[in-house]
């Protein structure tokens, strides 16, 4: 043990000196045990510090100087480096913050830990950090010792007018914020060295504790932004940029919680401060860990005060940085699920105490919007990195829905869904949109950096986040389970209309395989939430409105998924029955239910509350026509709409026909002549053009299949018909659709006849049970030919039978019909097979000329001649002037023997009528055409005899 007296001089001008010896202590030691060494040390340090009080810090550096700083250099070079350090934090605490006006001394005494800290040896880098802790004692006093009279609130107050350097003095004490800059700089270089070079796990814990011990010695200033900035984002940024993995996350866990703290401090309650021991937030501990006996630090409170607006930036930049450093880290499952936990608690309590700010009558609309920016960055920043891990991390996926999810939970309805507060729609991805649905779309579409409501922007990212999390996962059952439980708050609390339009116009900006499955989780939502309001008004729904539109256009989403390019079965499992798959997780039976059951209860509340029946179903037909006019125009170049398309159009077109309103013709119509009609000219256009579709697009035997679905639902409705508008529409925009699967001899299967014919019956009853009554002239017959046309002659009784029986009813009997060209040679057949009526006055047959068969002078010939309406063709003037001759022709005894013999033969032996006349005697007038008194001579010597006389 060796000795040194120290001579302290009291003051100059008092002319005293005294003299103290003072033991220190620094051989004999073991280096190996280092809580006997500490324990002595901290001993000897209070002793020496009480001395320093007393004597002059002047008096003290000067003998150090001369005496006792070579002997700790002597020391450093004998190897007795823990000794040395000890008494170097010793007499850096003895000088106290004093000492910096001896620069030079405190430079000389700097180079003491500047050799070991570099040591190789963890004992000396451990011993190292202790002693340093005397540095930040001696530099940085206890704000609270200087003020204890001073109450917080008032010191805090000082504290923020003083960030800039200024000096305040409070009740005699002098806090200098501004000063410790250079001192914390000073302080932190060799901890955040130490933690970002390779060094033991010891050396790290224990350069750890320093930390702490500063943030605990900087009491109520550790909140200060200046001092974050220099103390606590340096340390943070430091453990975070290690590469993380299972050994050591202890050290990362320390970070996150310690910012956990600062974070929940404003919320966890009322009291400007809050003290929060270091043990307590060490709360995700690794204890299968080797090393965990060794993960602790020492009981040092950190005094964190209620963060504001200055310090949000600070919070948001260590959140994102946590989240993107353990995005590609290396971790087991279970340790990366505790650090995505600590993540989301964070993230909640930052919008905790956001929401505590934002209450206050006091906040400014600016202070509300900086607000807002700062947490939708933050939102947005955790959502893209959450999407960027690659493979099935399930961590991670969720980390971005349960953050957008804490958003719309712990956020004032108020001012999310203000449109006060709009913020842009800066997520350009979700706004690019399918090629493929641009044109049908419309206005739910949204562009890049569009002003929205901070609820549409979250919904529009919330979607967009969960079909891609579906499309990763292979199991995303509780992802749906969120989608559902967020949208249910989005309706309940919020505009519906508005949520639904940015739900609707997400979902359409990643049309792929996962989305149909998402698509029915927020229909089955939507049909609940309505269903629970019994009532369409929160949807702003009525004829020609914005909700209208957005609700048909969630309603034709699935038929954009199904047209899209990529395909969503293979040719192996597309076996065309009634539900093929769509994807791993979904069917068409699904899909079908899904839609199926919002569009039945939303029409069905329309039919009760709206006079005009069917205005939803129109504008809905409207929306598909225009994608199957689409959907043509694509085929026209190439594509090729696939079957599970048209298979689902088939469905959708059979829930329509099935849910539509047919208007009945009533007493008061009759009495007061009136006219009117259902109104369903554009749901007859969407069941026409699926019907061309499957035609031309769709082979056998999926289109079989998906016929035989819709013609039911189809002659149901025709047999509904009663008004005259709702049958006349049925035959103008269905009467040609329809002719490709009358005409198809031998093509149809027999179910699919058998429905056709039923279809064809009902069709003939309702043309005769029309009101008013249709008037069957040559006009409404050109209306009729080309089915006529097929159904007259067709092939199947079922069909051909009820058809002549309408003609014969309808036209049958008619006067002055004048029949289409196209239908002559059907009815010209029919009615030579006298299967058909004809009236002999018809004018169907002026435009077939008639014929006239005369006698020629040769014995073995006729002479034919085409005839007009029973009349032969030829000059009016010249058949006038034969007449008069007849008349005054005087008759010979020989013509009127032949005219008794022929008297009442107006017709020839074949009982042909007038128009085609057949002559077997000669025509000896010859000049008179109409002569009709001729006989039949069957002898020949009698007709060579009257040859002869000629």
């Amino acid at each position: 043990m060796r000795v040194a007296r120290v001579t302290i001089g009291c003051s100059p001008d008092s002319g005293e000196t005294g003299t103290v010896s003072v033991a220190v202590i620094y051989g004999g030691w073991r280096c190996n045990d280092r809580r006997w060494v500490l324990g002595l040390g901290w001993n000897g340090k209070r002793c020496l510090v009480g001395l320093g009080l007393v004597m002059g810090a002047w008096a003290i550096a000067h003998e150090m100087k001369l005496k006792l700083l070579p002997a700790m250099k002597e020391l450093l070079k004998q190897g007795r480096k823990v000794q040395a350090l000890l008494a170097w934090r010793w007499f850096i605490c003895i000088l106290g913050y004093h000492s910096l006006k001896s620069r030079h001394l405190v430079n000389e005494l700097l180079k003491v830990p500047e050799q070991t800290f570099s040591d190789s040896d963890p004992q000396i880098q451990i011993a190292t950090l202790v002693a340093w802790e005397g540095l930040i004692d001696a530099l940085v006093a206890f704000p609270s010792k200087v003020c204890d009279s001073v109450s917080i609130h008032q010191l805090h107050i000082q504290h923020v007018k003083v960030k800039s350097g200024a000096t305040s003095q409070v009740d005699g004490g002098v806090t200098q914020t501004g000063v410790y800059s250079k001192e914390l700089k000073l302080i932190m270089i060799p901890i955040i060295g130490i933690m970002t070079s390779k060094t033991d796990f010891s050396v790290q814990s224990s350069c750890l504790n320093t930390w702490y011990y500063l943030l605990h010695k900087l009491d109520n200033l550790v909140c200060d932004t200046s001092i974050l900035a220099t103390v606590v984002e340096p340390m943070l940024k430091a453990v975070f940029s290690i590469n993380l993995d299972d050994t050591n996350i202890w050290s990362w866990n320390v970070c996150i919680n310690l910012l956990h703290d600062f974070i929940q401090s404003k919320s966890s309650n009322n009291d400007l401060y809050t003290e929060v021991s270091v043990n307590s937030s060490l709360r995700t501990t690794d204890s299968s860990s080797s090393l965990s006996e060794n993960r602790t630090l020492k009981a040092y409170s950190v005094k964190w005060s209620s963060w504001d607006c200055s310090q949000m930036d600070f919070l948001v930049r260590m959140i994102q940085m946590t989240l993107s450093q353990t995005a590609v880290a290396t971790l087991s499952s279970e340790n990366s699920s505790l650090i995505c936990d600590v993540i989301l608690r964070m993230f909640r309590s930052f919008l905790k105490g956001v929401q505590l700010d934002l209450v206050k009558s006091i906040t400014s609309h600016d202070a509300v919007m900086l607000y807002l920016n700062a947490v939708f960055g933050l939102v947005k920043t955790l959502c893209q990195t959450a999407l960027c891990v690659d493979g099935e991390s399930s961590s991670f996926h969720v980390i971005g829905l349960r953050s957008l999810e804490a958003v719309i939970q712990e956020l004032d309805p108020s001012i999310l869904g203000s449109p006060l507060y709009k913020i842009p729609l800066d997520v350009e991805y979700v706004c690019q949109g399918a090629t493929r649905c641009k044109p049908l779309v419309g206005s739910v579409s949204m562009s890049f950096m569009d002003m929205v409501t901070p609820v549409t922007y979250l919904t529009v990212l919330y979607y967009y986040v969960v079909v891609t999390v579906c499309t990763k996962a292979v199991r995303h059952e509780f992802t749906l389970q969120g989608a559902f439980s967020y949208l249910k708050i989005a309706l309940s609390s919020y505009d519906l209309l508005e949520a639904l339009h940015a739900t609707a116009a997400s979902l359409y900006s990643c049309v792929n395989n996962s989305s149909m499955t998402v698509w029915i989780t927020v229909a089955r939502c939507l049909r609940d939430h309505l269903i629970g309001a019994k009532d369409l008004l929160p949807l702003k729904i009525h004829p020609t409105s914005s909700g209208s539109n957005t609700l048909c256009k969630f309603l034709i989403f699935p038929l954009a998924v199904c047209s899209s390019c990529k395909s969503y079965e293979t040719s192996k499992e597309c076996n065309f029955s009634p539900s093929p798959f769509l994807s791993g997780n979904c069917t068409f039976d699904e899909v079908i239910d899904a839609w199926m059951s919002l569009y039945s209860y939303v029409n069905c509340t329309i039919l009760q509350e709206f006079p005009r029946k069917n205005w939803f179903t129109e504008e809905l037909c409207s929306s598909f026509n225009g994608f199957l006019h689409q959907q043509n125009y694509l085929s026209d170049s190439g594509y090729s709409p696939k079957h599970q398309l048209l298979s689902l159009c088939g469905d959708i077109g059979k829930c329509i026909l099935e849910n539509l309103n047919v208007e009945k013709v009533t007493r008061e119509a009759i009495k007061c002549s009136s006219t009117g009609s259902s109104g369903i000219n554009n749901c007859l256009e969407f069941i026409a053009r699926l019907l061309n579709l499957l035609w031309m697009k769709m082979e056998e035997p999926p289109r079989t299949v998906v016929i035989s679905r819709l013609l039911p639902s189809l002659i149901q409705v025709v047999s509904r018909f009663q008004w005259k508008e709702d049958i006349t529409s049925f035959i103008k925009v269905l009467g040609e659709p329809v002719l490709p699967w009358m005409s198809d001899v031998g093509g149809n299967s027999e179910s699919i006849e058998h429905e056709l014919s039923l279809l064809w019956a009902e069709i003939i009853k309702s043309l005769h049970r029309s009101w008013p009554s249709i008037e069957f002239n040559s006009s409404y017959l050109e209306q009729l030919a080309a089915l006529l046309e097929k159904t007259l002659d067709h092939s199947s009784p079922s069909i051909s039978e009820p058809t002549i029986k309408f003609w014969n009813s309808a036209f049958g009997d008619q006067s002055q019909i004048n029949a289409p060209p196209s239908l002559s040679p059907v009815l010209e057949k029919l009615s030579r097979h006298g299967r058909i009526k004809i009236s002999n006055k018809r004018a169907a047959e002026s435009d077939l000329p008639s014929h006239k068969v005369s006698a020629t002078l040769r014995v073995c010939s006729k002479r034919v001649e085409l005839v007009q309406n029973g009349v032969v063709s030829g000059d009016s003037t010249r058949e006038q002037r034969s007449r008069r001759k007849r008349e005054c022709r005087e008759v010979t005894e020989h013509q009127r023997e032949v005219r008794r013999a022929q008297q009442g033969k107006g017709r020839d032996c074949s009982g042909h009528g007038p128009g085609v006349r057949t002559y077997t005697s000669v025509d000896f007038s010859q000049g008179n055409e109409e002569y009709e008194d001729s006989e039949d001579i069957r002898d020949a010597d009698l007709i060579l005899d009257l040859l002869k006389r000629v």
